[in-house]
C-alpha cells in the first residue's frame, strides 16, 4: 500500500496557487489591453470629429468657390439689358466696329458669335414696317408679368409646331383682331368663320392669343 508524501503535499498547493494567480494575472492583462485598445479607439474617433468637421468645411468654401468664379464668368460673357436692342439700331457698318472692339463679345464662342450676327443681318434686312411691328411686340412682352410671359411662351412652342401655311393663317387671324375690344374679340372667336377655318388646337391658340395680349 503507497502512502502520500505529506511533506509535498503544501508545496505542491502552492505551485497550483502560483499558477492559478500567474493564469489569472495573464487573464487581468488581456482584459486591460482589450479595454485600453477600446478606449483608444473611441479617443481617436473624438479625435478625428474636428479634422472631419475642418474637412466638410473647406468643401463647402470650396464649392463656394467654384459658385462665384462661374457667376463672374458668367456676367463677363452677358451684356447689360438693351445692348442689343441698341446696337440693332445702328448701321451695320457701326455694329460690326462695336462688335470688334467688344470684349465681352469677343471672349464668347465663335458659334454664338455667328449666331449674334446672323441675327442682326435678318434685322438689317426687315422693312421700317416689320422693325416697327416686331418692336411693338416686344414692348408688349416687356410690359406682361411673368405668368403671362410664360403662357405666351407656351403658346409659341405650340405654334412653332404649326406647318409653315398654318402658322401663316394664325398669324392673320391674331392680326386681325388684334385691333378689336375684348368683347369683339370674344364674338370673333366664337364665329362661323374661326370655327370653320382653324382647328380645336389653333382656336386654344387664339383664345390665348387674345386673353395674354391686350389690344393694340
Amino acid at each position: 500500500m503507497c502512502f502520500p508524501n505529506w511533506r509535498r503535499i503544501p508545496k505542491l498547493q502552492t505551485e497550483m496557487r502560483l499558477k492559478t494567480f500567474k493564469s489569472f494575472r495573464g487573464a487581468l492583462l488581456v482584459l486591460w489591453m482589450a479595454l485600453s485598445l477600446a478606449a483608444g479607439s473611441g479617443w481617436a474617433q473624438e479625435g478625428d470629429r474636428p479634422a472631419r468637421r475642418n474637412a466638410q468645411q473647406m468643401r463647402e468654401r470650396n464649392l463656394q468657390r467654384q459658385r462665384q468664379m462661374q457667376r463672374q464668368r458668367e456676367q463677363q460673357h452677358n451684356h447689360a439689358p438693351g445692348f442689343f436692342q441698341r446696337l440693332r439700331d445702328l448701321p451695320p457698318a457701326q455694329q460690326e466696329k462695336i462688335l470688334k472692339n467688344d470684349a465681352r463679345f469677343q471672349n464668347l464662342p465663335p458659334a454664338q458669335q455667328q449666331k449674334i450676327r446672323q441675327n442682326l443681318q435678318r434685322w438689317n434686312s426687315l422693312s421700317p414696317h416689320q422693325k416697327h411691328v416686331i418692336r411693338q411686340r416686344q414692348n408688349v412682352f416687356q410690359h406682361l408679368s411673368p405668368k403671362q410671359r410664360e403662357q405666351l411662351k407656351s403658346v409659341f412652342s405650340h405654334y412653332r409646331e404649326l406647318p409653315l401655311n398654318r402658322r401663316q393663317s394664325v398669324n392673320r387671324a391674331f392680326l386681325h383682331m388684334r385691333n378689336m375690344s375684348p368683347e369683339e374679340r370674344r364674338r370673333f372667336l366664337s364665329s362661323r368663320a374661326v370655327h370653320n377655318n382653324f382647328s380645336p388646337d389653333e382656336q386654344r391658340m387664339l383664345k390665348k392669343l387674345s386673353k395674354v395680349l391686350p389690344p393694340q
